[in-house]
């Protein structure tokens, strides 16, 4: 699992950035209205009707002289533009910097986003070799406890020498633990923005790699 799998994976499932890009969706879709306010007016009404009166003609006059039908239809529209509106001109310069907002909203939104990823993942690789490096020292000094009691049991040695051994090596598996806790906390860190568990083991990183620019 390398850093551009988990940069892809935080982008469509981290909670605050969706919820930051959201924000300033909504802003940007507010300051629209404000500037479409400055534009022309258009309305548009529509009237129709319907009637039927019957008649009563002579006796000998056909059918269709006894009914009369009418339809009538009415269709207005209306276009207004203002020449100077100094309130709504205000409005519409305000929503243009609220847009400009929005835009730096949502691309701040997603900087912050590349920032937590990078730190968290430095952060993983950094506990990971942490906790290699506690394991190896453990392993060493676990030796140096197996030799000293060899020594010691061989005459070559002091139980003195046995105890301090023993409280190197008490001491380094105190540390491997603590530096086992310290990875997964990072781990769990970095779950949190890709709401996932992380199965699998981090790609070491690029030394040719370049960095996002912020």
């Amino acid at each position: 699992l390398g850093l551009s799998e988990i940069i892809e994976l935080a982008g469509k499932r981290d909670a605050q950035v969706r919820a930051d890009t959201l924000a300033a969706e909504a802003r940007d879709a507010e300051a629209w209205q404000s500037v479409a306010g400055y534009g022309p007016s258009l309305t548009a009404s529509g009237s129709t009707m319907r009637s039927r009166d019957s008649l009563k003609p002579e006796a000998g006059a056909d059918l269709d002289e006894r009914l009369a039908k009418f339809n009538e239809m009415a269709l207005a529209i209306g276009f207004e533009q203002p020449l100077i509106d100094l309130e709504k001109g205000s409005r519409a310069l305000q929503g243009l910097a609220e847009m400009d907002i929005a835009l730096l909203l949502k691309k701040k939104a997603k900087e912050d986003l590349l920032l937590k990823v990078h730190e968290r993942y430095y952060g993983v690789l950094s506990a990971r070799e942490s906790f290699k490096l506690a394991q190896a020292e453990t392993a060493a000094l676990q030796k140096q406890v197996q030799n000293a009691v060899e020594k010691l049991e061989l005459g070559f040695a002091t139980i003195t020498s046995q105890y301090e051994a023993e409280a190197r090596y008490r001491t380094a598996s105190a540390t491997e633990i603590a530096r086992k806790s310290d990875l997964s906390n990072a781990l769990k860190a970095l779950e949190e923005l890709i709401d996932q568990e992380i199965v699998e083991d981090l790609d070491d990183l690029d030394p040719q790699m370049t960095l996002p620019a912020i």
